[in-house]
């Protein structure tokens, strides 16, 4: 039965990890630019910005993704397994991840 639902969940622990490591970086560059004081930014920055608005990226999922989160770990402790897969299913920011892929 667990078997059924692996896919679901690692593609979970997946989605929620990239968002999360691409906004820990995201912070981290912040940081360092204003550490290293306001400098402008290049063509090449300013279209990787909005190109990564409109992606699974975009700070507006962050809530979803939080609640992607809640239900993954509501999931692993609390669902059974055949359930978990039409529960994790109902996120939207599952579908925004696998676009993204």
């Amino acid at each position: 039965n667990f078997l059924l639902a692996l896919p679901m969940l690692i593609l979970s622990f997946f989605s929620i990890g990239v968002f999360s490591w691409f906004h820990l970086i995201r912070m981290y560059h912040v940081i360092q630019r204003e550490k290293r004081g306001r400098k402008k930014e290049t063509a090449e920055e300013s279209s990787e910005k909005t190109k990564n608005t409109k992606t699974f990226f975009s700070t507006k999922v962050i809530p979803f993704v939080a609640h992607f989160a809640i239900l993954l770990v509501i999931s692993l402790t609390v669902l059974h397994v055949q359930v978990v897969t039409r529960f994790m299913s109902a996120s939207p920011a599952l579908y925004w991840f696998v676009g993204w892929l």
